[in-house]
């Protein structure tokens, strides 16, 4: 039995019929497609119209060209909206590179997209507070969220027990935030870890956000990780006179006490894109065609795979290289950097760490092994705890768990985060650093 509410959607669908079958447009588009079967070889075969058109010798010239032009627009039209529709689709396969360009987060054209915004103050990136994107790299796909000071942390908190600070190997880049570390130490320890790292940090950046952001939430440990483009990122964001002038006196931007309200100001009031930006950003067909004709050359293979000849482990008792070009001065840097620190967090009663997480993409480890010899030097020299946190890639024999680490990218999987989580957990609660 048809119910009444059936009966409504019927007479809709019915009504909806009755104006296709007599709108001008659907007697324009048979026009045209008439006009199209006309220039076949063979016409004698169309089935018979069943209403009448007028005849084609009789339609002026104007109107044929006006309809074949209508129907090449409607055409785009729906092959753009399907193309929108489609490459929205979660799992849909894209091309690594064509997939990145279209759903980064972290340098698109229009300003209000980006997840960050520059520090007029501390001279550095900051991620936006309070912000939310939908975020893809390399054919990873992620949800970013902010708290209020424009970290990757569930909610906002004024106390927390430990804060992680690193790059985008802490942050959680290419999964969500409930499979990264700071996610699975929470429920390990049943405390507050709150997750201060964000892709392309390294040592000023970890000064600046741990004296303004971190120690200002009373945490009783705070754990810095090093990663082997460390010492890069700082000679890439920090000139060799800024670094000397930081080294001798410590005055930089980044060893500044600031309100945080103050800080974040300008990632709270960005200024606007201009429309026609913010207006493309909205449309995947428009950026991909950009993407296909800036580029005079595009790999389908290009992506991060691991050295299969990288046989060195960072804590294998194995002689340090020595510092090449700029990397010497850039680990006064950070030694310098990491003094300071130390002294910050005495004084707010925090235990500071240092931890040491390897890459493993190099064939001879130079990075790795810098790294790790100078990150526990340093440790050792500032009486300050060091943890290797190598088990987090690799098993008790050495080898490397390619389940840790993303394809195409080398960041930390669910599996590798989860480790790392385990191995940092259990180094905290082995030394005690939680019972204050």
């Amino acid at each position: 039995m048809t119910t009444a509410s059936g009966r409504h959607g019927l007479g809709l669908v019915a009504t909806l019929e009755e104006i296709w079958w007599r709108s001008l447009l659907r007697r324009q588009l048979r026009l045209g497609f008439r006009l199209i079967r006309s220039a076949l070889p063979d016409p004698d075969g169309l089935p018979v119209e069943d209403e009448p058109l007028p005849p084609l010798d009789e339609t002026p010239l104007g109107i044929r060209l006006g309809l074949t032009a209508l129907l090449v627009v409607l055409s785009v039209l729906v092959a753009i909206v399907v193309f929108e529709i489609v490459v929205r689709i979660p799992g849909v396969p894209i091309p690594r590179d064509l997939s990145t360009h279209l759903f980064q987060c972290y340098g698109p054209e229009d300003e209000s997209s980006r997840v960050a915004f520059g520090s007029p103050e501390l001279d550095m990136g900051l991620l936006k507070p309070d912000f939310d994107a939908g975020c893809g790299y390399n054919g990873y796909r992620w949800h970013h969220h902010t708290d209020h000071y424009g970290f990757r942390n569930p909610e906002t908190w004024e106390r927390t027990d430990v804060v992680l600070l690193g790059d985008s190997m802490i942050y959680g880049h290419g999964v969500e935030e409930t499979q990264t570390a700071a996610h699975f130490m929470r429920e390990r320890l049943g405390a507050r870890v709150t997750n201060l790292a964000f892709m392309g940090d390294t040592t000023f950046e970890e000064l600046a956000i741990l004296s303004n952001f971190g120690l200002p939430l009373h945490p009783k440990v705070a754990i810095v990780y090093v990663f082997n483009n460390d010492l890069e990122d700082i000679e890439k964001g920090r000139d060799d006179p800024r670094i000397r002038r930081f080294i001798e006196t410590g005055e930089a931007p980044e060893a500044r006490l600031l309100p945080r309200e103050e800080i974040l100001r300008p990632g709270r009031n960005p200024p606007p894109s201009p429309w026609p930006v913010r207006l493309a950003q909205r449309f995947l067909s428009y950026r991909t065609l950009r993407y296909y004709l800036d580029q005079p050359e595009v790999s389908f293979a290009q992506g991060w795979h691991p050295f299969s000849a990288y046989p060195l482990l960072p804590s294998a008792p194995v002689p340090p290289p020595e510092p090449r070009g700029r990397d010497a001065l850039a680990l006064e840097y950070m030694r310098k950097a990491f003094s300071v620190m130390k002294e910050r967090c005495d004084a707010a009663g925090t235990t500071l760490v240092i931890a040491h997480l390897p890459g493993l993409n190099e064939e001879d480890g130079y990075n790795d092994r810098l790294l790790y010899y100078h990150a526990q030097q340093i440790a050792a020299d500032l009486g300050v705890p060091f943890l290797d946190a190598a088990g987090a890639l690799v098993d008790d024999a050495g080898n490397r768990l390619r389940a840790a680490r993303l394809v195409y990218d080398g960041h930390l999987t669910e599996f590798g985060h989860r480790r790392l989580a385990d191995l940092t957990s259990d180094f905290l609660v082995s030394r005690g650093l939680l019972r204050r």
